[in-house]
């Protein structure tokens, strides 16, 4: 039997932050108090298919997206029995039906507009969002533009716009969800791990939700409101 070609994904540096989020989101998933009521899961920017698997191997109904016809038809070869769409989040998009999960892994930090993508995110999200992502260093309310690499694990804009942390969950609170969490326990990876000062390219994962979610360690997280129209902005310390 011919073994599906080996991509960007399956490189050992890939595979060992996939392994890292692997162990945080079943973790956080047998952790859900609304656990047993989510039955569809849209994995969004799916990459190689693997998190689309781990979600069908915990029993949902899984859908992946990605933008890349490439790594669609690598997640066709290797989980045949899930659906995969090409999609484009720079763009305006919308999910037929909400699915009661949505990962979004690696993703929001390679987008051109996070803002919008959210927005748009925000409609296929039933009732709970688990996002793991790259930030932007410091505390301000801010978005920077960097430089897209190139490679099947990346845009295919050239520039993308990467919001701090704060910013980046002022945006979900913008899209309507006031119910934030970041647990305790992060992904045991260095990539992970807090520095001082905070650093481009830090890992935060965190989940939003439209109900409340009491679990223990779980911390929940605000944000300050975007700026007033030419209000000055405070040094990005």
């Amino acid at each position: 039997m011919n073994m599906p070609a080996a991509i960007e994904f399956d490189t050992p540096e890939y595979a060992a932050i996939s392994a890292a989020r692997e162990a945080w989101l079943r973790a956080v998933v047998a952790a859900l108090p609304i656990r047993n009521a989510l039955r569809t899961a849209l994995d969004v920017g799916c990459g190689g298919g693997h998190f689309s698997g781990v979600l069908a191997e915990l029993g949902f109904q899984v859908t992946g997206t990605d933008l890349r016809e490439e790594n669609l038809r690598v997640c066709r070869e290797r989980y045949p029995r899930i659906t995969f769409e090409r999609v484009d989040l720079d763009a305006p998009f919308a999910h037929a039906t909400p699915c009661d999960l949505v990962l979004m892994f690696g993703i929001l930090y390679h987008l051109e507009s996070p803002l919008q993508t959210i927005r748009h995110l925000s409609r296929a999200i039933g009732r709970v969002g688990i996002v793991s992502t790259r930030v932007a260093a410091g505390h301000a309310m801010a978005a920077y533009y960097f430089n897209e690499k190139e490679g099947a694990a990346h845009n295919t804009a050239p520039v993308t716009a990467i919001p701090t942390f704060p910013a980046l969950l002022r945006l979900f609170q913008q899209a309507g969800f006031t119910h934030i969490y970041r647990p305790e326990q992060q992904p045991d990876h260095p990539q992970w791990r807090e520095t001082s000062p905070p650093r481009h390219g830090q890992r935060h994962s965190f989940i939003v939700a439209r109900e409340p979610l009491n679990v223990a360690n779980w911390q929940r997280m605000d944000a300050d409101n975007f700026l007033q129209k030419w209000q000055h902005a405070a040094s990005n310390e």
